[in-house]
């Protein structure tokens, strides 16, 4: 039976991350969340920071990988991914196989698909981050290649044939989670059939925050909606360059709805 929760918030804030700076404070656990996409940036927060003598307690800067396998562990879930090395000969191994989607992958990208594996994999992850490996978004997108002309749909149907083939070949060799994004889906699974989940892995945190992101994919998004959903208050900050399109672009990426504030004119 799937659990019910008072929804928390979803905002964005274009432009200064000042308002997630002052928030910062001395606590005996991390009350919110911050996802940065790369160690840069967390450093970035952290010299901010200690510019205003500021004590960060309060904030966990973190990945949001680390979200996820924190909430499926807590869920019983598995939460153990495959490095990008292993992943590669995986599919370099699936490849190697006579079926009908590699053939159409070699239709799209040539006869010797072991040494494309590199390009394929860009693919495949594209694919991923696009639509998580939700069938109803694969399918929209196969609707979207279907729209193009009649060379290119074929040469992209081709590939997001040949590429959901090898996703399901590393599922059965690997288990559901073998990925980010997979790690990040299954978590947004879990936590929207069990939104007292969250609880359960941060009793004392109530806030996410995303701050140094040119782009928002559909696993993060969904992982940021279902903690919304279980009651967090998620906020984006968001570039003045690309803030703006990321903030079009949500309502049609996400269920929920979401609040964008003004770009801060500093």
């Amino acid at each position: 039976m799937t659990e019910t929760t008072d929804r928390g918030s979803f905002r964005t804030v274009v432009g200064s991350a000042d308002e997630l700076l002052d928030r910062a404070g001395r606590a005996a656990e991390p009350t919110e969340f911050v996802v940065t996409p790369e160690r840069l940036h967390r450093r970035n927060l952290k010299r901010r920071l200690a510019e205003r003598s500021t004590p960060r307690s309060s904030l966990w800067l973190t990945d949001a990988t680390a979200i996820a396998s924190r909430l499926l562990d807590a869920g019983g879930a598995p939460n153990e991914t495959v490095d990008r090395i292993d992943r590669l000969k995986h599919l370099e191994s699936l490849l190697e196989r006579t079926t009908d989607a590699n053939d159409r992958l070699r239709t799209a990208v040539g006869s010797d698909l072991s040494a494309r594996v590199e390009t394929i994999a860009a693919t495949h992850d594209r694919v991923a981050e696009m639509t998580g490996w939700d069938e109803r978004r694969l399918d929209a997108l196969s609707a979207v290649a279907d729209e193009l002309p009649a060379v290119a749909a074929r040469d992209t149907s081709d590939r997001l044939a040949g590429v959901h083939a090898l996703e399901r070949g590393l599922t059965d060799r690997l288990g559901d989670v073998h990925s980010r994004e997979t790690l990040l889906s299954a978590a947004a699974d879990e936590l929207r059939d069990r939104p007292g989940l969250w609880s359960d892995a941060f009793p004392s945190a109530d806030g996410l925050s995303v701050a140094g992101v040119s782009a928002v994919d559909t696993p993060l998004g969904s992982l940021l909606e279902a903690a919304a959903d279980a009651g967090v208050d998620v906020t984006l900050f968001l570039r003045p360059g690309t803030g703006p399109a990321i903030v079009e672009r949500l309502p049609d990426r996400l269920e929920a709805d979401s609040s964008a504030d003004a770009p801060d004119p500093r």
